[in-house]
């Protein structure tokens, strides 16, 4: 709550108009607010980390490095009680994912691979977040949860 509201953002406060800024404003929030109280990191990293997809080498290099990065970060630090894991999301329609979502022939391409038929959403990606950060998964450190409908099985 401190962090959320009277200490931190003061989210109640927030002037913003559109659901979808204020709705990312809170998930931040919750993210600082959560890692605050309950020492808890989340990185996302991607599916690009573990397959993969040509002509992504160099996105694919960055996600890799940052799945590593977790379980390194995890090791490190869970002596003092901190968790460090990542999501690794398959397409989800955001701003990034409009080259692929925008061109049927290469989303039908995306699609083909996802053996859920689907592209992620945003609450797909909160239930893997709250999931990561709620008492029942604290004992879960230095992994990647890939939020993918299947993407790396395939």
């Amino acid at each position: 709550f401190r962090s959320l509201k009277s200490d931190g953002l003061r989210l109640e406060e927030t002037q913003m108009q559109d659901a979808g800024r204020l709705f990312k404003l809170a998930l931040i929030g919750l993210a600082a607010a959560t890692r605050t109280v309950q020492l808890v990191d989340i990185t996302i990293t991607s599916v690009s980390s573990s397959v993969a997809n040509r002509n992504y080498a160099a996105y694919a290099a960055s996600k890799a490095g940052a799945a590593h990065v977790t379980r390194v970060l995890a090791a490190e630090w869970a002596a003092s009680g901190v968790r460090v894991n990542a999501l690794g999301p398959a397409v989800t329609p955001t701003p990034l994912a409009t080259q692929i979502l925008d061109d049927p022939i290469t989303q039908d391409a995306a699609l083909a691979r996802i053996p859920m038929s689907r592209f992620g959403t945003p609450e797909d990606l909160l239930a893997a977040i709250i999931f990561l950060l709620a008492p029942g998964s604290r004992f879960i450190t230095g992994q990647i949860l890939y939020v993918d409908g299947g993407r790396t099985i395939s």
